[in-house]
């Protein structure tokens, strides 16, 4: 029995190092080593803890299968540029190839002061950015992620969707205590959080979607025909659609195709030492002194939440799963 906790008539209580252990062993049941297992478990998790679409619903849902025609990533410097890094996935799980790139980032920008990495010939989900960003963070990085993903978003104004939800994230490490990081998706929803209400019988948000015809839409299988919506209206679209050429264009990856559904997925990582434009312990101070002011605004209501990207504190020792996605882990992990 793995030990659990009545959470809700929905949800369960996990301990963390009970789910690491179960949601690893589901993994390898889908033919991944045991060592990439804890690398995608540690992902998941991530997001799972957060209460994000990009959690665990990925590995009951398609989200965490491998290619079998997977091959082993290849990194290369580019002939221009020293602190630049191409890399090709070899369809390798994104999630895997991104750890690895970003590591590779980090290593660059230590040697260089900055770097480049662009990343193509990506399989499947990336998962939650923010744990990128948190990784650049720690390793006392100022830096930003961004990847492509499938062409469901409509671009402002338009019924079809042509790019993808394009997720982005920020990194900008402290002296004490984790990273300020902010992670979001340009557009109104995520498309696991869409199929996550799909499978749940779930509305979505009024605004989130239209319908093949281009009417707004609140049923999620309406809308995963559609389209989804960018958020921020004309300003959001534009923020896409630039990231959109930056994780295609730019890194050789596929480009949006309203005929032929995106095989090929890039991602764009670049950070940078904080101490390049001043020194490290003048960006401290300032920093801190930021953080501070913040700390002190003033709420405009009892009920408003003034906090800085990122700053949702979580339990690390245990996670709230819904049981519905719960259940057929297990299963899949042979419990």
């Amino acid at each position: 029995m793995i030990p659990t906790t009545e959470a809700s008539n929905d949800h369960i209580e996990v301990e963390m190092s009970q789910a690491i252990a179960v949601v690893t062993r589901a993994i390898v049941g889908l033919g991944y080593s045991n060592e990439e297992a804890a690398t995608l478990a540690e992902i998941l998790l991530f997001a799972e803890l957060r209460k994000t679409s990009q959690g665990l619903v990925k590995l009951v849902r398609d989200g965490m299968k491998r290619d079998r025609a997977a091959s082993t990533p290849v990194a290369r410097r580019s002939p221009t540029c020293a602190a630049a890094v191409h890399i090709d996935g070899g369809r390798t799980h994104a999630m895997l190839v991104l750890q690895g790139a970003v590591d590779t980032a980090v290593e660059t920008a230590q040697e260089f002061g900055v770097a480049i990495v662009g990343v193509h010939n990506l399989y499947s989900s990336s998962g939650a950015l923010g744990y990128y960003a948190q990784r650049l963070g720690r390793a006392g990085m100022i830096g930003a992620i961004m990847t492509g993903t499938p062409s469901v978003v409509a671009p402002f104004g338009a019924k079809e969707g042509l790019v993808g939800t394009n997720p982005l994230a920020v990194a900008i490490p402290r002296a004490h205590g984790d990273p300020v990081v902010l992670d979001f998706a340009t557009a109104e929803i995520a498309l696991f959080e869409v199929i996550r209400r799909r499978n749940l019988g779930e509305e979505l948000p009024v605004g989130a979607a239209k319908d093949r015809f281009g009417n707004p839409t609140t049923d999620p299988k309406a809308a995963l025909e559609g389209s989804i919506n960018c958020f921020g209206g004309a300003k959001g679209s534009g923020l896409s659609c630039i990231l959109e050429i930056l994780t295609s264009v730019f890194v050789g990856a596929a480009v949006a195709d309203l005929a032929e559904p995106k095989r090929d997925f890039g991602a764009l990582i670049i950070c940078g030492r904080p101490n390049l434009f001043v020194s490290g312990a003048e960006y401290r101070s300032a920093l801190d002194w930021f953080i501070q002011q913040f700390s002190l605004l003033t709420p405009v209501s009892d009920t408003s939440n003034v906090r800085l990207p990122g700053a949702n504190p979580v339990n690390p020792n245990r996670v709230v799963v819904s049981r519905s996605i719960w259940a057929p882990i297990l299963k899949l992990a042979g419990v």
